[in-house]
């Protein structure tokens, strides 16, 4: 696949995706919004990083996902746009009870989808099956 440290990058950001669907997808008053809110910014954040790890491209200590999918198309011409929504507010607003609020199940769901279009759109660019970076891969 690839060298060790993209891979464990790779698979921390899947697993935050995967956490990130599976709360989504419990009873509707068991949803808890902002962790899958935060799990889904965590997500986009660490496939953009393997991303530019993978392009062998620096990138800024940054939670800034547009920032980061800017630094993506500088390494890659062919990268794509694309929309975080308000992923990257997640990451200081769900995290912090000074910060805290409760999002919308819908922005709950967009949030997962977002991550989804990041993840897909990393994992093609590196050619790499989601089967290559499962829970279960060491």
């Amino acid at each position: 696949m690839t060298d060790s440290r993209i891979k464990k990058w790779l698979i921390s950001a899947n697993n935050d995706f995967m956490a990130a669907g599976n709360l989504l997808f419990v009873e509707k008053d068991k949803i808890i919004t902002n962790v899958i809110c935060y799990l889904a910014q965590q997500s986009c954040e660490k496939f953009l990083k393997a991303f530019l790890l993978f392009k062998t491209a620096p990138f800024p200590k940054t939670h800034n996902l547009e920032l980061l999918i800017e630094k993506c198309k500088q390494a890659d011409a062919e990268f794509p746009d694309l929309d975080t929504g308000r992923l990257t507010s997640y990451n200081i607003s769900m995290r912090y009870p000074d910060e805290f609020r409760i999002p919308s199940i819908d922005e709950a769901k967009e949030s997962y989808v977002s991550s989804k279009s990041v993840r897909n759109t990393v994992l093609d660019r590196m050619n790499i099956s989601e089967n290559d970076i499962t829970l279960f891969d060491n």
